[in-house]
């Protein structure tokens, strides 16, 4: 196989403030350093903030729901519409999000604020609901989710998943501690799967960690939810359930 080196390029994963210098030399050229690189469809930073990629897919959503808009304007069924906005829009919105979900709610917010405008768009050229309406109303309404929570459901359905050999990655599975006590406790073990303690925010909030964090979450919030013993379909069902609470 012949590399275009020319196409190639290399990047250094670190929060220094003054990296260390380094070149890389592949068929007698030097390969290009860049502070972003896209990587299967995700766009990966020097600081893994993943800022850049939510600006991307955000940039492109908003694309994808003004010509949805511009050409659905004689649709009268909400529910087409919706089928439309789910697969043209929405898709890029949570492609490989258990890798970026963002932790901070301004990146949070920017993400929602394409599906918010899509059901400010549906409430207007629909009845029964006004487009003034509250954001969680609207959801109510039209009998969907915030971006919000299908990323929390996807993070909870990626670990079920690895627990139950459905994804094949015995780096990933090597990563998952649960807690073990010593002897049998009188009360429910609180937190079922042990988190080490996290040195920066980074850590804190890499994928694996927090798709733990939220488990941990879920389970002492909901009682008959039992990752290892229910199914992926009944699993997911009890989680949405509790969401849409």
């Amino acid at each position: 196989m012949v590399i275009n080196t020319k196409k190639s390029y290399h990047i250094k994963y670190t929060r220094k403030k003054n990296p260390l210098k380094s070149s890389y030399i592949l068929n007698l050229d030097t390969l290009q350093e860049v502070s972003e690189i896209r990587d299967l469809g995700v766009v990966m930073d020097a600081q893994l903030r993943f800022k850049a990629h939510i600006d991307t897919v955000v940039k492109q959503a908003a694309k994808m729901l003004g010509f949805l808009k511009r050409n659905t304007k004689g649709f009268v069924s909400p529910k087409t519409k919706i089928i439309l906005f789910n697969s043209l829009v929405r898709s890029k919105l949570e492609f490989a999000s258990v890798v970026w979900s963002p932790p901070f709610a301004t990146y949070s917010q920017r993400l929602e604020s394409i599906q918010r405008s899509f059901t400010r768009h549906l409430a207007f050229h629909s009845s029964g609901i006004s487009h003034k309406a509250t954001y969680d109303l609207r959801l109510k309404h039209f009998k969907m989710m915030s971006l919000y929570n299908r990323r929390l459901i996807l993070d909870i359905m990626f670990l079920k998943k690895n627990l139950s050999g459905d994804i094949s990655c015995s780096e990933l599975l090597s990563n998952i501690d649960i807690r073990v006590p010593y002897r049998y406790p009188r009360h429910p073990i609180r937190d079922i799967l042990y988190i080490p303690a996290s040195r920066t925010l980074v850590l804190k909030h890499s994928p694996l960690r927090r798709i733990c964090s939220e488990y941990n979450r879920f389970a002492a919030s909901v009682n008959d939810m039992d990752i290892f013993h229910d199914s992926g379909p009944s699993l997911k069902k009890k989680l949405t359930a509790h969401i849409c609470l």
